[in-house]
């Protein structure tokens, strides 16, 4: 049985656009841990779960669907998209990749690069944060944390500099200045 990389995070920590992802609070759990370092490797019990996907020739969208129980599977990692009215879709490239039937276990190292990279992304932007509150701190200053732009509701303002510091007592705050 393969085994896969399961991510342990809190609340809202999915993967690859979907909020409740692998480890998220929309996976109910169900795997036997085996250790691992920056996230659990676990045995999926599902892995040998055979998925096949349909054609489907709509008015306006064609592509490959997936039956609701395999779908929330795919869903889990990431390889499906809920279309209202159609069912779960699946993208070109997966079908291309994976072909239209295949086991849970090959769509689990499908996306496993993605994972990892995810993984990656999500310990080095952790890091990165502690080590501007640690400044902050050493400092007794506000340190940038991060800047951003957003629209803004005024008439005469299109857009807003969001500007977010990392503030010496552990905490953030943030500012808004307008662009006229």
């Amino acid at each position: 049985m393969k085994i896969k990389l399961r991510y342990k995070g809190g609340a809202g920590s999915g993967f690859i656009g979907h909020p409740g992802g692998i480890g998220g609070p929309g996976n109910p759990g169900g795997s036997q841990s085996i250790g691992g370092k920056g996230g659990n490797i676990a045995v999926d019990p599902d892995a040998n779960t055979k998925i096949k996907l349909q054609y489907r020739d709509g008015e306006y969208l064609t592509g490959y669907a997936v039956r609701s129980n395999e779908a929330k599977l795919l869903e889990k990692i990431g390889l499906t998209t809920y279309m209202d009215g159609w069912g779960y879709f699946v993208e070109d490239a997966t079908v291309k990749a994976l072909g239209t039937e295949f086991l849970y276990s090959q769509a689990l190292e499908y996306v496993r690069p993605a994972i990892e990279a995810k993984l990656a992304e999500v310990n080095a932007e952790k890091v990165h944060t502690t080590q501007i509150f640690a400044e902050a701190a050493r400092t007794g200053k506000p340190v940038v944390l991060r800047r951003y732009t957003t629209e803004c509701n005024l008439e005469d303002c299109s857009m807003d500099n969001i500007t977010v510091y990392a503030m010496p007592d552990g905490k953030t705050k943030t500012t808004q200045s307008h662009n006229y």
